[in-house]
């Protein structure tokens, strides 16, 4: 903020009509002025700004700001085309930010841009506050790698992205960042194998962080081995464990009697098996996790009996109430809401398979495997994908009971246009004598299209043999119009979602 004194001095001078310059302004108002320009153009991402411009306007300015390098933030960034080697001394040693996109389709790159200037970056190991090199292939590993054996002591951002090609992933030689980055917050590999990371971590006590995405299948970390680096990481807020495609696991350990507790850890993102998984949630505590996301990819069978028991560890996500199934042409999900949630889903399940029949059965068997997790949700909503092409085939009716059975408490079932005259045959499944304790506390079938429910329509018979089924045995049921305002809700929550994205692109 600027002082009194300087604002009534400029007031002054406004009053009195007389027009001035740049140069009249004292160096305390420039550098507001500095200021205000860092704010309008700092880069979200890296925390870098214009300030180069400003410094060859004149000497007085040039002054003025590097006098005031840390008031500023004023940092150096090094890409593909900046020439390290010949322009890093020009500069006083300030902090460095690298960001090498050595395949990014809209830059172009100098044909001499052979990893020697990106070396000659990270060889400014005390001065290096983030790496991101994207694009990275073993000839560049192998380049770098000598400049990067030595502790990055003021390194808070490293990121390391593969070309794409899963079958010649880099590694990472043993030593890097030697083994000591005390200030790292964020870490961010995709598609490198990196054995030594563990080594890294036992370091790393201000991680918020760790995002392992695209594991490569010769990249062999266990489960008990990943727990166990993560045991130092107090402040660690979001985890990703992706795997770039399924891992056939080995006999796994026994659960240790003691977990890892991750206090501070409120997003979990998972990719891959289900044993894995299982393996790796049975050995750690997360008390305040409040979202989180798991793939799997398609199994005969799924093994997830430690995962209720995980969820039932925390603060929040034992108490979810609303459920969503979803069907599309990748897979099928189950997504869970908090009774006052801040975010699209708080828990979502997802398994990757495309035949509509596999979609049904294998949620079925997670659902069933899921009976303590799901005993509270009272509301149900299912829902397909507008942009879906191919017809489901639900010929096995008795899936959809079994997908039906863990919901003991709901109390409404929502069901949406697309599906109303293909559920016609689940509700005169559940009138059979057999299913009549399945949704047992069901109060309400909610249609978004009442129109099906016409003595015409394809749903009035199936509709009036389960109500009546329902009603001789002393619970009734009854037919509600989907209102508005709960597709007002999807679409707040849709929304919701496509921010949360953002925030978690830019890292915040």
């Amino acid at each position: 903020m600027v002082s009194r004194t300087t604002s009534a001095v400029t007031a002054d001078w406004y009053r009195a009509g007389r027009r001035t310059s740049p140069d009249i302004l004292p160096d305390e108002v420039l550098l507001h002025i500095f200021r205000f320009c860092r704010v309008d153009t700092v880069d979200r991402v890296n925390g870098t700004w214009g300030w180069l411009r400003l410094v060859h306007v004149c000497t007085r300015w040039r002054r003025v700001i590097l006098d005031s390098k840390q008031a500023l933030g004023l940092r150096l960034v090094c890409t593909e085309k900046t020439p390290v080697r010949r322009t890093l001394d020009v500069w006083p040693p300030f902090p460095i930010v690298i960001e090498y996109r050595h395949t990014q389709p809209s830059i172009q790159v100098p044909e001499n841009c052979d990893g020697s200037d990106l070396a000659a970056a990270l060889e400014q190991h005390a001065r290096v506050q983030r790496i991101t090199v994207c694009g990275l292939t073993c000839s560049l590993l192998e380049t770098i790698a000598s400049a990067m054996l030595e502790p990055f002591p003021v390194l808070t951002h490293l990121q390391l992205e593969s070309c794409g090609d899963p079958d010649a992933a880099p590694v990472v030689p043993d030593g890097l960042l030697g083994g000591f980055a005390p200030s790292l917050q964020r870490i961010w590999l995709e598609g490198v194998r990196f054995q030594s990371l563990p080594v890294v971590l036992s370091s790393a006590n201000d991680l918020i962080e760790l995002r392992l995405d695209k594991i490569p299948d010769s990249w062999d970390i266990s489960p008990k081995t990943l727990a166990s680096a993560l045991s130092p990481l107090t402040r660690l807020i979001s985890l990703t464990v992706e795997f770039q495609s399924p891992r056939l696991q080995t006999a796994q350990d026994p659960p240790p009697l003691t977990r890892t507790r991750l206090p501070a850890l409120t997003m979990l993102f998972f990719k891959g098996v289900s044993e894995y998984f299982e393996d790796l949630v049975s050995r750690i505590d997360a008390p305040r996790l409040e979202y989180s996301v798991i793939k799997f990819f398609n199994q005969l069978l799924f093994d997830i009996s430690h995962f209720p028991k995980f969820i039932a560890r925390t603060e929040k996500l034992r108490s979810l109430d609303r459920a969503e199934v979803f069907f599309d042409n990748q897979g099928v999900g189950i997504g869970l809401h908090l009774p006052e949630t801040t975010v699209p889903r708080n828990l979502t399940l997802r398994i990757l398979c495309s035949p509509s029949d596999w979609q049904l059965s294998s949620l079925a068997q997670v659902c069933h495997q899921s009976l303590s997790l799901l005993s509270r949700v009272e509301r149900l909503d299912i829902r397909e994908c507008p942009s879906r092409t191919r017809e489901p085939k639900w010929q096995d009716k008795t899936q959809w009971v079994d997908l039906f059975h863990p919901f003991a408490a709901m109390k409404a079932l929502h069901i949406p246009r697309e599906l109303g005259p293909r559920i016609a045959p689940v509700l005169q499944e559940l009138a059979l004598p057999r299913a009549a304790d399945v949704l047992p506390e069901l109060k309400w079938l909610i249609f978004e299209d009442l129109k099906a429910l016409e003595p015409s329509g394809p749903l009035h018979g199936a509709i009036q043999e389960f109500t009546t089924a329902r009603a001789s045995t002393g619970h009734r049921v009854g037919v509600r119009q989907w209102e508005v305002k709960w597709e007002r809700d999807l679409q707040w929550e849709w929304n919701l979602a496509r921010e949360w994205a953002r925030d978690l692109e830019v890292g915040i």
